[in-house]
């Protein structure tokens, strides 16, 4: 299936094996096993995803969706914008 997760000008997931679409949830924890350091920056101190983290489908943010639970289709673009903090 086509379907892409960017986090910032970087992508993490290009294609999705077979022809059951992930849910959100699942894409994301397949970019974890591939680059956990990339994935760890999205989680709180307790392993879950931040509330704070901007995830969009198609330019849609994931809130006005079912959140993690959001059923993916082929040619869906996900973005997750990289939390920037400092001082």
């Amino acid at each position: 299936m086509n379907i892409k997760l960017t986090c910032g000008s970087e992508l993490l997931i290009a294609g999705w094996p077979g022809d059951i679409p992930p849910t959100l949830e699942q894409l994301l924890a397949a970019a974890g096993t591939t680059r956990p350091e990339v994935a760890a920056t999205w989680c709180d101190e307790q392993g879950r995803l931040r509330e704070s983290l901007p995830i969009f489908i198609n330019g849609e943010h994931i809130r006005y969706r079912k959140g993690l639970r959001t059923e993916l289709r082929e040619g869906d673009e996900v973005y997750v914008i990289p939390l920037i903090a400092g001082g």
